[in-house]
């Protein structure tokens, strides 16, 4: 008998969504699955659209996410690999699609030598598939080199683009305190063991939705806070090692999420800043450039040229 596949999707409001998501996995080639659907607390009518798919089709499975744990989709993954009996293994967003030999394709490129494969992901606009792929690869393909690209927020591939082998995940979950930046983390905590064998497959099985939607207060502030969460775990693991690829990292959410928003983020910016000038690798001019700042802001001093003063420093810090 072919071997059991485990897809499973968290899912919050997204009824007007998954509904296609599920008919794309409906529509497999590839026959022995169980699909396990997460809730994690909608107020629209996911409810009533699961109870009709789960009527429609057995081997989909709606679940609640139990109150006893956090609220977001990390909870929701966790809870659905607890639940999950396949011994291969798809995490997939309630918005994205698996083209229709998706998991056959990935079963019969499974050698018994693996502990996952990388499929490419293309994205999803407007309804439409693409060819637009979102994958990132690096010269060499390692454990290693994979790892650095995560760190650096050059993402190398989308959640949904792995299949694996279930035994492997069994060491790992999802840290329920991030809201965002999920995968990075993840994947980072995996790669950083070094001992897992893979496939890279340059061949478009899955898409990736491409959402237009208004990024509100909620949604920065869910940012911030686990780019704040992440930064402090980096630099409390052996993950630190890497500090020059995450660098570029720090650079990126410096710039585009807390230097925008400076005034009500002033404490979380002089946060990242104090360990960076504290736990940081930095040489001898990346450290007074970075104290001169922190001396400018302790004592509330702007210029004129202040906003590029403060890019030449972030340069500085990535490009030394």
């Amino acid at each position: 008998m072919k071997s059991l596949v485990s897809i499973i999707i968290p899912t919050y409001n997204r009824a007007h969504l998954i509904g296609e998501t599920l008919d794309s996995v409906i529509a497999q080639t590839y026959k022995n699955w169980e699909c396990i659907v997460v809730d994690d607390g909608s107020t629209d009518y996911t409810e009533e659209l699961l109870k009709f798919y789960c009527e429609k089709d057995n081997r989909i499975q709606f679940y609640h996410r139990p109150t006893n744990r956090r609220k977001g989709a990390n909870a929701c993954r966790n809870y659905g690999f607890k639940l999950s009996k396949g011994e291969f293994l798809i995490f997939l967003d309630s918005d994205d699609l698996l083209d229709t030999p998706c998991i056959d394709n990935r079963i019969r490129t499974f050698k018994e030598s693996l502990d996952f494969l990388i499929f490419s992901t293309a994205k999803l606009i407007d309804g439409e598939k693409t060819t637009d792929i979102i994958n990132n690869d690096p010269f060499e393909l390692s454990n290693q080199t994979y790892l650095k690209m995560f760190l650096a927020y050059k993402l190398p591939w989308q959640t949904s683009s792995v299949i694996w082998r279930s035994k492997v995940l069994e060491k790992f979950s999802f840290d329920e305190y991030l809201q965002r930046l999920q995968d990075v983390d993840f994947h980072t905590s995996i790669l950083n063991l070094g001992e897992y064998s893979f496939k890279r497959i340059n061949k478009i099985d899955s898409y990736y939705r491409i959402n237009k939607s208004i990024r509100d207060d909620i949604y920065l502030n869910q940012v911030i806070n686990s780019f704040i969460y992440f930064f402090t775990k980096v630099y409390t693991s052996s993950l630190i090692k890497y500090e020059k690829n995450f660098l570029d990292f720090v650079d990126f959410f410096l710039s585009r999420f807390l230097y925008p928003n400076d005034i009500e983020y002033y404490k979380h910016i002089r946060f990242v800043e104090k360990e960076l000038l504290k736990k940081a690798n930095l040489n001898y001019r990346q450290r007074k450039l970075l104290g001169f700042k922190l001396w400018l802001d302790k004592n509330g001093i702007r210029f004129k040229g202040y906003v590029r003063l403060r890019s030449f420093i972030l340069r500085n810090l990535v490009d030394a």
